[in-house]
């Protein structure tokens, strides 16, 4: 009597078994465009806006809106890309053939310092550090690093041809979200077996969040790497454009950001003798970035994202250490998710 109910549990299981098995096989073929992909539902997420507007204007004609929305952002994307790589490579071979002779004018202060350092320390720390040669560390740390953005920018030309083809897969993907997104949004709501409206809230999570971290990347980073790159070309330091973009990269660590450049090149300036560009730095970065920054992120994270500042730092953090690049987005969303889904829990097993 029991037989047909348990050959149906056996049945079920083993669709589940075979789906999960196919599924992931065909995760695993197309492992290598994942990042493409995502990709593309990010710009999907971000453009959506702009392509909604194109249809209307279009007489809903989808297709040709998406391929518009899409041609529009090439343009502008291929501008930018331009502009700030020639301006970057420039000031990058600037700071590599300069920071040498900077490094030897800030060396008598900076060993004078060093010496007083290091009467306070026990001998055997004192020994062991002078085995150390300062000049060489920071010469060799200081090019390496400009060294590695210009390397970025060279190695994106050479692999130019597998470049072009994961951004046609990240592109043809945008088109495809933009066009089919919101009914396939519905399909995976119907289809995956959670509570009614628990996946619209972790959907609308997803979406806030993520356009949430494009604007902190494109509108926090281009304020803060243009009020650093002008303070510091006011102020006469080299290579300023390559410091406005540290700044911008940064600025999308919350709670720390610009201080963690400023506060250094404010003490080298007093080393090497000018109290008062050191005072102007301090002045500037205390009160005109960080007012900018105090402005600016509470009215980018805005109301939709309800997370707490230091889940969207560790999960930027986070994300930069395991993705790269990619983590600036994946990691705030993956926090805001993981918020999302413990306040669904709370919500649903709080009182019992």
């Amino acid at each position: 009597m029991n037989m047909p109910a348990i050959s149906a549990h056996v049945r079920s299981i083993s669709f589940i078994a075979v789906l999960l098995v196919v599924t992931g096989f065909f995760i695993y073929v197309v492992g290598g465009l994942v990042w493409p992909i995502f990709f593309g539902m990010v710009f999907a997420v971000v453009l959506y806006p702009l392509y909604k507007k194109l249809a209307r204007a279009l007489g809903n004609r989808e297709g040709l809106s998406a391929l518009l929305t899409i041609f529009l952002t090439i343009i502008v994307l291929f501008l930018a890309l331009y502009v700030l790589g020639s301006l970057l490579l420039r000031d990058a071979a600037v700071l590599i053939d300069t920071v040498g002779q900077k490094v030897d004018a800030v060396a008598p202060q900076g060993q004078q310092l060093a010496e007083g350092f290091k009467n306070l320390l026990p001998q055997a720390v004192s020994d062991k550090l002078d085995q150390i040669n300062l000049r060489e560390q920071v010469v060799g740390f200081a090019k390496g690093f400009a060294s590695r953005f210009a390397g970025m920018a060279q190695s994106f030309t050479a692999n130019l041809v597998r470049t072009i083809a994961l951004s046609l897969v990240a592109f043809y993907a945008t088109f495809y979200f933009l066009k089919n997104g919101k009914r396939w949004a519905e399909k995976v709501s119907h289809i995956l077996p959670l509570p009614e409206g628990d996946v619209q809230y972790l959907a609308d999570r997803f979406f806030a969040m993520t356009r949430t971290s494009m604007r902190m990347i494109f509108v926090m980073g281009a304020v803060q790497g243009f009020l650093g790159g002008l303070i510091f070309a006011l102020l006469g330091i080299t290579a300023p454009f390559f410091w406005g973009l540290i700044f911008a990269l940064l600025s999308l660590i919350p709670g720390l950001g610009h201080q963690i450049l400023w506060i250094p090149t404010a003490v080298i300036l007093f080393i090497l003798g000018s109290p008062v560009k050191a005072i102007v730095l301090i002045a500037y970065g205390l009160l005109v970035m960080g007012f900018s920054d105090d402005l600016l992120r509470p009215y980018l994270i805005g109301r939709a994202v309800k997370i707490h500042p230091f889940l969207i730092l560790i999960g930027t953090i986070g994300g930069l250490a395991s993705f790269g690049f990619a983590g600036l987005i994946v990691g705030p969303v993956a926090a805001s998710l993981a918020a999302a889904v413990w306040e669904l829990y709370e919500r649903r097993y709080g009182n019992v």
